[in-house]
């Protein structure tokens, strides 16, 4: 099983009405990859980096993380990555992570060396590449391909960082690894970190096994995946099956629309409904023209998706549908405020000069 960028002891600032229970979702998320992997009769669990969300996370979160590591009954490897980075032996962070696992089956990745298990009479290599700061320009894989590897066991990367084509880092500051220099350090698979997004998608099948995770579950509304991890079947180069598994229950929507009128008010309805808005915090971005009456159904609605929604993060830049009949309805033809609203809505571009002369206008007239 192969998880990354769990990010514990994220403080998710901009949600203070849901903080704590999207702190306990990251690790009610892992353990739940925890428990599958034990299910599935796991090996391994790997953990490609960024298991904390940064080096000075409080140590009750350490060792709640370790203990919960624990359960898993295969072999456990860390692997620190950009935000939980390994700085040497006095790193603060990796000694209360040794502290709490001596003597356990949790093994900390912090050399630049192969790790070597037997696993039913064939021997597993990986080849850990942790990070050693928050930022760094050149990647860390190189050591690989200078490794001699025998044929007969099965040899797996590990590193954490941005991947040619597949996140962005136009600066250079994450360990960029080009896939050139993945695709020769000889190794059947890398199990990789450092980018929010599943990749590659289910059922690939090509020859560059460069597998992201993604993170355990979302952390933000740009972050529109439920969360994930893979679970990885592996034989040798060429041999290798992988499975998404989901491990996210939480999740974040974006939704944005234009309003028109009423019809659009029922699509809106209808595109907001599935099955699990009760686990969803949803950002919605309105815009447009409606009348008054829309408006009061649209304000409706709103309560109806607070009551259904986890969250309901509403931006509104709604104008008021100010037509002639409005206009005649509420002026006599011919007067000056008539006249002068009926020219500002010549221009379709120009709304919010419409509503404020008519605001404005009605304000004086009572």
């Amino acid at each position: 099983m192969h998880t990354a960028d769990n990010h514990l002891g994220l403080e998710f600032r901009n949600q203070p009405l849901h903080r704590d229970r999207l702190k306990q979702e990251r690790m009610d998320a892992l353990a739940r990859i925890v428990e599958e992997a034990n299910a599935r009769g796991c090996h391994f669990l790997v953990v490609a980096g960024d298991l904390f969300d940064h080096v000075h996370v409080p140590v009750k979160l350490v060792r709640d993380a370790c203990d919960l590591l624990k359960r898993c009954t295969g072999e456990v490897l860390i692997l620190p990555g950009n935000h939980d980075y390994y700085e040497g032996p006095e790193s603060r962070l990796w000694r209360l992570v040794a502290d709490a696992t001596i003597g356990t089956h949790i093994h900390l990745l912090t050399e630049y060396a192969p790790v070597t298990f037997p696993v039913e009479e064939r021997e597993v290599v990986f080849y850990p590449c942790h990070c050693p700061s928050k930022h760094g320009e050149s990647s860390l894989t190189g050591w690989v391909a200078l490794e001699g590897k025998s044929p007969e066991a099965l040899h797996i990367g590990i590193a954490h960082g941005n991947v040619e084509g597949l996140g962005w880092d136009d600066e250079g500051n994450y360990f960029h690894m080009g896939l050139q220099d993945l695709r020769s350090a000889g190794v059947a698979c890398w199990l990789l970190g450092h980018i929010h997004t599943p990749s590659p998608v289910p059922g690939y099948t090509g020859p560059d096994m460069f597998l992201m995770p993604g993170s355990h579950t979302p952390e933000h509304v740009k972050r529109t995946t439920e969360g994930y991890a893979w679970y990885i079947e592996a034989e040798g180069p060429g041999a290798i099956r992988c499975e998404r598994f989901r491990s996210g229950r939480f999740r974040f929507r974006r939704h944005e629309k234009s309003l028109q009128g009423p019809a659009h008010i029922d699509t809106l309805r209808r595109e907001l409904q599935h099955a699990e808005v009760a686990q969803t915090l949803l950002d919605l971005r309105l815009q447009g023209r409606l009348t008054e009456e829309e408006m009061s159904d649209l304000m409706q609605l709103e309560q109806s998706l607070r009551d259904q929604y986890l969250d309901v993060a509403l931006q509104a830049d709604i104008l008021k549908r100010i037509d002639a009949g409005k206009i005649s309805a509420a002026f006599p033809d011919g007067s000056y405020p008539n006249r002068l609203l009926t020219a500002l809505s010549m221009d379709p571009s120009d709304g919010h000069a419409l509503q404020l002369a008519y605001d404005l206008i009605t304000i004086k007239e009572s």
